[in-house]
């Protein structure tokens, strides 16, 4: 007997992207159904990057070409906060938490900028915080010291910011990135498979075969700004799906300056406080 599959919370069709003459996305197709892991595999400079920030907001819609929706709504961000105010989430590579604010700050960053003020008052913050982190079942305390917080407790930092506007779609680059440990894997894996079983739809951007296998549900291979494939759980193949993601250009290091980490170029606090427009 076949299950239907509920239909697709996020449709991304036939994105095109190119910074000058460098096509960073190429007819790109792809669907993220409610509570799936959805990984998107691919080389450094494949277009991974430019997609999230398409879907972010941070590339600003008329920068590009083709249609997105969500939740059966036309999805078509300026800016990161309109893509918040859609309830899309994102989290970058770059384990970007502020060391000088408090925990619950750091939670609500997100939520608060949604509010239209750059910081709660100590006591909402708290409460809100308090409330993210029971719910998802994030063991940090508010009392914590950011800067003494592990790489994986950054991580879950950084989710819980995402997850405290209730998103529907939340959108993770390498999320199992600086996770040195065991442990630390499997505190971030439990985290999104978390999220998937209460129905948010994750997309996860992946380098490594091993870090896309160990979390999704289904990966599609991004190459040279091109899907080329896309496989179910019980087909992954770490050795296909690395061939499948190995490029056909030449390098080209000044190419692959220009596409840094989002993380890095970006920063969380410049999203909001700029209002989410790239620089």
């Amino acid at each position: 007997m076949t299950v239907a599959l509920p239909p697709a919370l996020l449709q991304v069709a036939h994105l095109t992207m190119a910074y000058g003459a460098h096509v960073a996305l190429n007819d790109v197709t792809l669907e993220v159904r409610p509570g799936e892991v959805h990984a998107v595999l691919g080389e450094e400079g494949a277009g991974k990057t430019t997609l999230m920030k398409i879907i972010g907001g941070y590339i600003p819609a008329g920068d590009y070409r083709g249609e997105m929706t969500l939740a059966g709504q036309p999805l078509a961000p300026k800016s990161i906060k309109e893509g918040l105010q859609s309830r899309v989430a994102l989290t970058p590579r770059l384990l970007a938490v502020f060391e000088h604010m408090s925990v619950a700050d750091n939670v609500t960053m997100a939520s608060s900028e949604l509010q239209r003020r750059f910081s709660l008052s100590r006591g909402k913050a708290n409460a809100q915080a308090a409330a993210v982190l029971r719910h998802w079942e994030i063991p940090i305390p508010l009392s914590a010291h950011v800067v003494e917080l592990s790489p994986m407790q950054r991580r879950q930092l950084m989710i819980a910011n995402a997850l405290a506007i209730e998103p529907l779609l939340v959108v993770l680059d390498e999320p199992l990135a600086g996770m040195a440990d065991g442990r630390s894997i499997s505190g971030i894996m439990r985290l999104i498979r978390r999220m998937a079983e209460r129905g948010i739809a994750c997309l996860c951007l992946a380098g490594r075969p091993v870090d896309a296998t160990l979390v999704a549900d289904r990966i599609s291979v991004l190459r040279d700004g091109e899907i080329v494939g896309s496989w179910p759980r019980a087909d992954f193949d770490e050795s296909a799906l690395a061939a499948a993601m190995a490029s056909q250009r030449a390098y080209d290091p000044d190419r692959a300056g220009r596409h840094a980490d989002f993380g890095e170029r970006a920063g969380l606090l410049g999203w909001f406080k700029g209002g989410g427009h790239r620089p």
